[in-house]
């Protein structure tokens, strides 16, 4: 908690927010590419 703290004084408060963002979608992301990725059954 510490190092959010310090990073939301020292980088300001909307880059923590889009870091914090971008972190959390990453494994939905990363589901949406294999899904794209799978080949179509036909």
């Amino acid at each position: 908690m510490d190092e959010w703290v310090s990073l939301l004084f020292n980088h300001g408060f909307a880059a923590v927010v889009a870091f914090y963002l971008l972190h959390r979608m990453e494994k939905k992301l990363d589901l949406l590419i294999t899904v794209c990725d799978r080949p179509t059954s036909e």
